[in-house]
C-alpha cells in the first residue's frame, strides 16, 4: 500500500486524517529505504559536480597557458537571478528600445527520451514543442509580452495521467502587461513566468496573477528587494469540488532577496513564504498520481483530496563565477519546507551546477548537472517541474552545445527513484536517456 492509499470519509476529517497519517506512517518507517538512493545518489552527484569545477579550472589554465586565446566574447547564456538559463527554457529576447512595431518570434524544442523503468522494461516518448513570442514596447516603462506555445507528447507521456499514449497541450508560457523603469520597481499583471522568483523544485507552472516588487536599485552592485505574487493556480477544470467549492483557488507567496557583485562573483539569497488554498480535487487527484499524499473522499469521479495543506518556505541561492571572459561557472540551491505537512514528508532540496564556455566564437558548450530530493508533501506535484514531481529523490545531466545564437543541440541522461519503498509499485524507478535539438528564437 502507498501512502496515495489513505482511506477515509469527510466526517471527522481532522482526527481521521491524524490517526489514519499515525498508522500509515509506522508501515513506511519499517524497512525504509529513505537514505539508501539518497546517499548512493548524493555521492554520485558530488563526484560529478567536482570533476565540472575541476573542468572549469583546467579549461581556465589552457587560456591562460595560450596567452589569452580566449578572449573571445561570451554569449546571452549567463543565468538569471533565479538561475535559470536561456539555454534551459525557450525564451522569447526583450529589448527596451520604444518600437513602432511589435516583436515576433518563433522557436522550437524538439525531443526524445528512452526509459528503463521497474514498472516497464522500456518506454519511450518524444516531445515536440513550438512557443511562438509577441512583445510590444509601448513606452519605455510599460510593454506588452506574450508567448504562447503548443506542445505534442506521444509514447510515453509523463504528466498527471502517467500513461502510455498523446497529449497534446497548449497554452501561455508567459503573458502579461509590464510597467517597470527596469531598477526600482516593477509591477505586471497576466500569467507569470514563476521562475523569475522561484524555483522549479516549488513552482514551474505559469499561473494568472500579480506580480510586485521594489528594489533598493537592480542597477547597483548590492541590492535589496521584496517581491509578493497572487495567482490563481487549477487545472483543466477547476470548478470541481473542493473543501470550499465557493471559494477561488488560491497561490500567494511573499519574499525578500539580496543580490550582490564583487569583481567576477555574483550571487543572491533568497528566502520567500508561500501558500496555496482552494485547489479543486482534479487538481489533488492529477498531484497524487505524481507523489502527494491523498485520501479518498467519496466514490465516484474527483473523489481524492490532499491529505495536508501547503503552506511553508522556501529558501534560494546562487552563485555566478565569471571564471574568464569565456568560461562561467554557477552553482543554484533551493530548499522547501511545507508548514502542514509532517516530518518525513515536508522537505525537499536541489543543488545545480552549470557551466558555460565559449569554444570560440560559434560553439558554445553548456553542461549542466542537478540533484534533487523532495519528499511527498513538500509542494504541490502538479505545479513543480515535472522532471521532479514528489516523493522522488535523482539526478539530471545535460550536455549541450549552442551553435551561435541560432540552435542548441545535446542530450541528457538521469535516474529518478521513488523515496519510499511502499512507493515504487506505484511511481516506480527510472532511469533515462535522451537527445534534443532547440532553435533559439527567430524574430521575424
Amino acid at each position: 500500500m502507498s501512502h496515495l492509499q489513505l482511506i477515509t470519509s469527510r466526517s471527522n476529517a481532522g482526527s481521521e486524517r491524524q490517526n489514519l497519517f499515525s498508522a500509515q506512517r509506522s508501515r513506511f518507517e519499517e524497512g525504509n529505504p529513505l537514505r539508501i538512493p539518497q546517499r548512493r545518489l548524493l555521492q554520485l552527484f558530488l563526484q560529478l559536480s567536482l570533476a565540472t569545477l575541476g573542468l572549469t579550472f583546467q579549461l581556465e589554465a589552457m587560456a591562460q597557458s595560450v596567452g589569452g586565446s580566449a578572449q573571445v566574447g561570451a554569449s546571452g547564456t549567463s543565468a538569471d537571478a533565479t538561475g535559470n538559463s536561456s539555454t534551459e527554457s525557450l525564451s522569447v529576447s526583450e529589448t527596451r528600445a520604444v518600437r513602432e512595431k511589435p516583436e515576433v518570434s518563433m522557436a522550437m524544442k524538439m525531443e526524445g527520451r528512452s526509459y528503463a523503468s521497474s514498472l516497464a522494461d522500456r518506454k519511450d516518448g518524444s516531445d515536440v514543442k513550438m512557443l511562438f513570442g509577441l512583445h510590444y514596447q509601448l513606452s519605455t516603462m510599460t510593454e506588452i509580452v506574450a508567448n504562447p506555445y503548443a506542445r505534442f507528447n506521444s509514447g510515453f507521456v509523463q504528466s498527471a495521467t502517467a500513461t502510455n499514449g498523446r497529449e497534446a497541450t497548449f497554452g501561455l508560457e508567459e503573458g502579461d502587461l509590464r510597467f517597470s523603469d527596469q531598477n526600482y520597481f516593477k509591477v505586471a499583471a497576466g500569467v507569470l513566468r514563476m521562475a523569475e522568483y522561484h524555483s522549479p523544485l516549488l513552482v514551474h507552472t505559469p499561473l494568472s496573477g500579480l506580480l510586485l516588487s521594489a528594489s533598493s536599485g537592480e542597477r547597483q552592485d548590492l541590492a535589496v528587494s521584496l517581491f509578493g505574487y497572487g495567482g490563481i493556480p487549477g487545472s483543466a477544470n477547476s470548478t470541481s469540488a473542493g473543501d470550499n467549492n465557493n471559494k477561488t483557488p488560491s497561490y500567494l507567496s511573499a519574499g525578500v532577496r539580496v543580490r550582490g557583485q564583487i569583481s567576477s562573483l555574483k550571487g543572491y539569497a533568497q528566502a520567500a513564504r508561500f501558500q496555496y488554498q482552494n485547489l479543486p480535487r482534479t487538481v489533488a487527484s492529477d498531484s497524487t498520481t505524481l507523489g502527494n499524499t491523498g485520501y479518498n473522499t467519496q466514490s465516484g469521479f474527483s473523489s481524492v483530496d490532499f491529505l495536508f495543506g501547503y503552506q511553508g518556505l522556501e529558501l534560494t541561492a546562487g552563485l555566478d563565477w565569471q571564471a574568464m571572459t569565456s568560461l562561467r561557472y554557477g552553482l543554484r540551491l533551493a530548499s522547501l519546507s511545507n508548514g502542514l505537512a509532517p516530518s518525513g514528508y515536508n522537505r525537499g532540496y536541489s543543488i545545480e551546477n552549470n557551466l558555460a564556455w565559449q569554444m570560440n566564437g560559434q560553439w558554445e558548450f553548456l553542461p549542466n548537472l542537478t540533484y534533487f530530493f523532495i519528499e511527498p508533501d513538500a509542494t504541490v506535484a502538479n505545479f513543480n517541474h515535472e522532471d521532479f514531481g514528489t516523493a522522488r529523490v535523482g539526478y539530471n545531466l545535460k550536455l549541450n552545445f549552442k551553435y551561435k545564437n541560432l540552435l542548441t543541440f545535446g542530450g541528457t541522461l538521469g535516474e529518478r527513484r521513488a523515496i519510499y519503498e511502499n512507493d515504487v509499485g506505484r511511481l516506480g524507478n527510472d532511469k533515462y536517456v535522451g537527445v534534443v535539438l532547440e532553435t533559439l528564437s527567430a524574430v521575424f
